[in-house]
């Protein structure tokens, strides 16, 4: 079968990390499953009757997150901010239930190549030039973003270095992707 897109997450960014992790926005639990140990998993969508066996619970992202501040090791948070109403906010609570030099990994569509068929996005991200907005609104460290397209396919089909290499330079061409923003909090 191959590298997904939630194995190249987990593999390159999460699996060091001694945990406990959020994932926010975990949807269908395929981080939680990489690691039940490790993972927390926080959604407010019908799909966690689904996740028996993981350590998952309702929240809204809208909302104050039902954690102690400096819980986590990690949070992450893939295509989920687009569909929130103030971004900002909750990135600023995920920098508090953080601990220091925790890891936050955030990916959100590129508006170039997904404005034209998600009507359910509520902002859209330009790349780069956000995720240093974030770190600055928020006190965080950026400390890489990278627009990318089909991380998986060309892993699988190159292998890491230069499938990786590849879905980094095709938006550099115009066809975009997806923005991955690593912050750390100080």
């Amino acid at each position: 079968m191959g590298i997904t897109r939630t194995d190249w997450i987990y593999n390159a960014h999460l699996k060091n990390i001694d945990g406990p992790i959020l994932d926010a926005g975990c949807n269908e639990g395929e981080l939680c499953r990489k690691a039940p140990e490790k993972f927390v998993g926080i959604d407010n969508g019908e799909n966690l009757k689904k996740l028996s066996g993981l350590n998952v619970r309702f929240a809204d992202l809208n909302e104050k997150l039902p954690f102690d501040s400096d819980s986590f090791s990690a949070v992450c948070c893939t295509e989920t901010l687009e569909h929130l109403s103030d971004p900002t906010s909750t990135v600023k609570e995920f920098c508090r239930v953080l601990k220091p030099n925790g890891l936050l990994l955030i990916s959100v569509p590129c508006y170039k190549y997904h404005l034209a068929y998600h009507f359910t996005h509520k902002r859209f991200f330009h790349g780069k030039r956000d995720m240093e907005i974030i770190a600055k609104w928020t006190g965080l460290k950026l400390e890489e973003a990278f627009e990318v397209r089909g991380i998986p396919t060309f892993i699988n089909i190159m292998g890491e270095r230069l499938g990786l290499l590849t879905a980094k330079l095709l938006p550099k061409i115009g066809f975009h992707g997806i923005v991955y923003a690593k912050f750390r909090k100080q």
